[in-house]
C-alpha cells in the first residue's frame, strides 16, 4: 500500500510517500492507495489528465478524513473510481491519526472503533442496529444524503 502524505505515523507494510513522484509510485507498484482526500484527489486528477500512468490497483483506496480535514464526497468517490477503478473506503482519524471509525464493504456508515454518542459525531446519526456486512458495532452515519440513499440505510 502506498500512503500519501499522512498526518500521522504509519506502521506496518505500507510505504509512505510525502512527495509522491509519478516515477516513484509507478516503480513501487502499490496494490492499494491511502491518503487524505485532498492528496488522493490531486493524484486522481493527474491520472485522468494523463500526467501519471499508474499500474492498476488491486485492492482499493482508503480515504483519510477527520476533524478539520476535507470530507469525502460522492463526487470524490466517483473521481477515485474513474481514476483508480477500485472501491473507495473511508477511514475517519483523529488529530493525531488515531483510528476513530472505518467504512466496510456495505458502505452503510462508519464502524466506530470505540463507543461514541451523537455528541462525539456532530451532524451524524449513531446507528446501533447490525450493519448489512454482519458487524454489530455502532456506526456513525454522517450527514450525506446520497450515501444514505445509495446504501439503503434508514
Amino acid at each position: 500500500m502506498a500512503v500519501l502524505s499522512p498526518w500521522f505515523r504509519v506502521n506496518g507494510g505500507a510505504r509512505v510517500f510525502f512527495h509522491a513522484s509519478p516515477h516513484a509510485l509507478r516503480r513501487y507498484r502499490p496494490g492499494a492507495l491511502a491518503g487524505p482526500v485532498t492528496e488522493l484527489r490531486r493524484l486522481a486528477e493527474r491520472v485522468l489528465a494523463g500526467e501519471i500512468d499508474l499500474p492498476s490497483l488491486e485492492l482499493g483506496v482508503l480515504a483519510f478524513t477527520g476533524p478539520g480535514r476535507t470530507p469525502l464526497t460522492e463526487a470524490d468517490r466517483e473521481l477515485f473510481w474513474r481514476a483508480f477503478q477500485v472501491p473507495v473506503f473511508e477511514q475517519h482519524r483523529g488529530p493525531q491519526g488515531d483510528l476513530l471509525a472505518t467504512e466496510c464493504e456495505a458502505h452503510c456508515g462508519l464502524h466506530l472503533v470505540r463507543e461514541a454518542s451523537a455528541a462525539d459525531w456532530p451532524g451524524a446519526e449513531i446507528l446501533r442496529d447490525p450493519c448489512p456486512c454482519g458487524a454489530a458495532t455502532p456506526r456513525a452515519l454522517p450527514a450525506r444524503p446520497a450515501l444514505v440513499r445509495a446504501a439503503g440505510a434508514r
